[in-house]
């Protein structure tokens, strides 16, 4: 949650999501491109919960990731800046990502472990429009 924190902090913007193998809810990992960094969101199944990487160099970004830039919840947020990052609900040990600040029609994506995957969902206080 550290790195998240230091995107928040830097104001950074999301520019492009990318998953691993699976589908728009569930896949292997996710690859979150920011203007500051590049972060691949994992989960560990042994621990239940999920961690980040710094991607910092191209060699690093595992192989046959595809675009989710049309993918829900990612074609909505993308151009928006991270706002906030907390963890998420007690029982799920995953995440809660706010695009946009609270007055700007916040977008709150939650990013949990399912098994060895991860599992994204937009919050459903944080679905209209």
């Amino acid at each position: 949650m550290e790195r998240l924190e230091r995107v928040v902090e830097a104001g950074g913007v999301l520019l492009k999501a990318e998953r691993g193998s699976g589908n728009e809810q569930i896949a292997s990992n996710l690859l979150l491109t920011f203007d500051v960094g590049r972060l691949l969101v994992e989960a560990d199944a042994a621990a239940g919960n999920v961690h980040t990487v710094v991607i910092e160099d191209k060699e690093e970004i595992p192989p046959g990731l595809t675009n989710a830039s049309e993918d829900e919840p990612w074609w909505r947020i993308l151009g928006s800046p991270l706002a906030r990052v907390s963890a998420g609900d007690v029982g799920a040990l995953g995440l809660r990502l706010q695009f946009r600040s609270d007055t700007d029609n916040p977008r709150v994506v939650v990013i949990k472990p399912s098994g060895s995957d991860v599992e994204v969902s937009l919050d459903p206080m944080h679905r209209n429009s």
